[in-house]
């Protein structure tokens, strides 16, 4: 074989070697820029999930703190009172339920309207128009409460029936606590389709004492899933809300309501909670779908609904990107083999004429010419060329491979840099990048957008260090960089300071980058914006902690802040003084001018009271009428002087229908042996005395 041809074979066998290596690391970034998708869809899917299982859990929670109303409580424990008087219960209910199933639909009989209108029935109607004012759409069909014998005593509409402890859902939530009808139906009351919901009702001792059942109108769940087509992101796809059995609940594609989908092949290939599959298409001419899903699981303690959130991609959509890498791919490799093969041959040539002539001057030689020096080495062609000559070809060939390798490790690095700031610039999140000095190298939209900067050129080579508050500075200096120099992370709650100077809540995770040796390169972080967090935390912690009619602190807070008043007292000696009073003749003020009245009082008397005590001072409503001051740093005389202010405010106070209302006092001070009990002890028998002494005045106990 003539060198010619050698030279051009290996320059192919050479080409072919680093196309073929190409084509796999393209192959392993098309895999891992697909599994990213499919990871990404199927994190925002399972997320979606669970915020829809938390607010059905919200509105299970909402009703269950309400079954602790004062109102809700008395009415409850009335009712069940007045059965326990008749001789037969079971008779009395059985009787008028039959009159109530007797009644036709459109009618109202003056037993039912004593119900539908009574104070109760009212508060529960006033609490569905709120949360329908709030959301704008009908949040529940009806709800109603029954006794513990399972009599309808307050409703917002006419039931069905007058006895409920024969259903299902009744029972449930007597003996569970509560009850989700995890099947959607329609409920002829209210006229909606909706979730039962039923919840157990308990006295102030713990004693079952009733139910309440929830019609949950089921487009408010669906509003909830409507909202997502309002964000870019979900865009890109369509989706499905299913119950366990496969029926539509919500479909972005306009699926009927409630049809029967279980024979769908989709449906049949979702087997695990959370997951994700490709489903070829059948006939000519379908397209290839990925699907995304996550089946609920409940929230807290919550039952799982058995509900299916399906994600339904077009693979030439989403993949769209891999698509045009591939097509551009095949022409870019095709035109580097023929570029490469022509250039081979160019070079093949150039290097076997020289070697020809050489052959040539040879033969003169052997045909006796003189004055040419030819060295044979071998005794083939390549025998014709000089040792010299083919080292030279040896280490020309060696940069040829050399330079097509690092040609192809550049394009792979410029790919993945491209993959990454693409992910980077789609993500919510803030994203930053600083040299090791900290200065910041780059910068995504998210991160720029919550600094107040209009462009990330505006940021980049600034130090990371002025994005934060001045106070938190050495922090970063001292704690977080030496973190992330020494154990590679740091994670934990900071704050962002915006361009106008706005202090921003964050939580961040930054993390040192390295190159192939171990040897730092970057730092990274990623920034969350927890500004709704931080709001939500403290507007929660406030309704925790505060009575809702009067604004003062409620049992929760005097229990979180009496153990801690009375550790400081008994460590450090000081003084601490507690106070009791109630309304004197309330319930008269509430059977004279009503409940909404006797609300009235109780929010004046309470404004009252914090206008003339200490500043230092707690007050806490105990319950009913009653409040409770805790007074630090003050004894029993000092006590019962502020005591005094309040009780000559309250009495010179004019209320507009009753006149004037007067209030009694029981004070105590705090002793060295004293628990919670014996101080609230000690100042409740006060009070008593005050009440026993012809009211309106403050009694000390010994």
């Amino acid at each position: 074989m003539k060198i010619l041809y050698k030279q051009l074979l290996g320059f192919l066998i050479i080409v072919v070697i680093i196309s073929a290596g190409g084509f796999m690391a393209v192959n392993e970034i098309e895999k891992a820029y697909k599994q990213d998708l499919m990871e990404a869809a199927l994190s925002l899917t399972s997320k979606q999930m669970d915020e829809l299982n938390r607010d059905i859990y919200n509105e299970i929670e909402r009703f269950v703190e309400y079954t602790t109303n004062i109102q809700l409580q008395r009415t409850v424990s009335e009712s069940n009172l007045e059965f326990e008087r008749f001789s037969n219960v079971q008779g009395y209910i059985d009787d008028n339920d039959r009159t109530w199933k007797a009644v036709p639909s459109e009618e109202i009989t003056p037993f039912m309207q004593t119900i539908l209108n009574n104070e109760l029935s009212r508060l529960l109607s006033n609490r569905i128009r709120f949360y329908e004012e709030i959301y704008s759409h009908k949040v529940y069909g009806e709800v109603f409460i029954t006794n513990k014998h399972g009599a309808n005593i307050a409703q917002t509409g006419k039931t069905s029936d007058y006895r409920q402890d024969d259903e299902e859902w009744w029972q449930s939530a007597k003996n569970d606590g509560f009850y989700v009808k995890k099947d959607i139906s329609y409920d002829e009351s209210s006229g909606v389709y909706s979730m039962d919901i039923g919840i157990r009702i308990n006295d102030a001792a713990g004693r079952f004492a009733g139910v309440m059942k929830l019609v949950l109108n089921i487009e408010h769940i669906i509003e909830s899933i409507k909202k997502l087509e309002a964000f870019e992101q979900y865009k890109k796809f369509d989706f499905k809300l299913l119950n366990r059995d496969g029926k539509i609940i919500y479909s972005s594609e306009g699926d009927k309501f409630l049809s029967d989908l279980s024979d769908k092949q989709f449906f049949k290939a979702v087997k695990e909670d959370t997951g994700y599959f490709i489903l070829q298409g059948d006939k000519p001419g379908e397209k290839d779908e990925l699907y995304v899903y996550a089946r609920s699981k409940g929230h807290e303690d919550s039952r799982s609904l058995g509900w299916i959130l399906l994600l339904e991609y077009d693979t030439e959509e989403i993949f769209a990107p891999i698509i045009k890498l591939n097509k551009w791919r095949t022409v870019l490799f095709t035109i580097i083999i023929l570029f490469s093969t022509f250039v081979s041959f160019l070079i093949a040539r150039a290097i076997a004429m020289p070697i020809e002539r050489l052959r040539n001057a040879a033969a003169a030689i052997g045909a006796g010419k003189k004055g040419i020096l030819v060295e044979v080495n071998t005794r083939d062609e390549i025998g014709d060329l000089t040792v010299a000559f083919n080292q030279m070809t040896k280490e020309l060939q060696q940069a040829i491979a050399s330079r097509d390798i690092k040609i192809v490790e550049r394009k792979q690095a410029e790919e993945q840099l491209r993959i990454f700031r693409q992910f980077a610039e789609a993500s919510s999140q803030g994203f930053a990048m600083a040299s090791l000095d900290g200065k910041i190298e780059y910068i995504n939209t998210a991160y720029c957008n919550l600094l107040g900067e209009k462009r990330p050129e505006d940021v980049q080579g600034k130090y990371l260090a002025e994005c934060y508050p001045e106070e938190l500075r050495p922090k970063v200096l001292e704690t977080v960089i030496p973190s992330i120099m020494k154990e590679g992370h740091w994670e934990g709650e900071m704050a962002a300071i915006s361009k106008n100077g706005e202090r921003i809540p964050t939580y961040e995770h930054i993390f040192l980058i390295r190159d192939d040796e171990g040897n730092p390169l970057y730092t990274a972080g990623i920034i969350i914006d927890h500004t709704e967090r931080k709001r939500w935390e403290e507007e929660l912690t406030r309704l925790a902690t505060t009575d809702r009619l009067t604004g003062t602190y409620n049992r929760a807070k005097f229990a979180e802040v009496m153990p801690v008043e009375i550790a400081r007292a008994k460590r450090y000696n000081r003084l601490l003084s507690l106070s009791i009073f109630d309304i004197d003749n309330f319930k008269k003020v509430n059977d004279t001018f009503g409940h909404s009245a006797g609300d009235d009082v109780l929010k004046i008397i309470a404004d009252i009271a914090r206008k003339n005590m200490r500043a230092t001072s707690y007050l806490f409503r105990w319950g009913g009428e009653e409040f409770v001051i805790l007074i630090p740093e003050t004894a029993s005389h000092g006590a019962s002087i502020q005591a005094e202010h309040i009780r000559k405010a309250i009495e010179s106070y004019e209320f507009d229908a009753m006149g004037k209302v007067t209030v009694s006092f029981g004070v105590t001070q705090f002793k060295e042996d004293d628990t919670v009990d014996t101080l609230l002890s000690r100042a409740d028998s006060a009070l008593y005395r005050a009440k026993s002494s012809g009211r309106n005045r403050v009694e000390v106990a010994p």
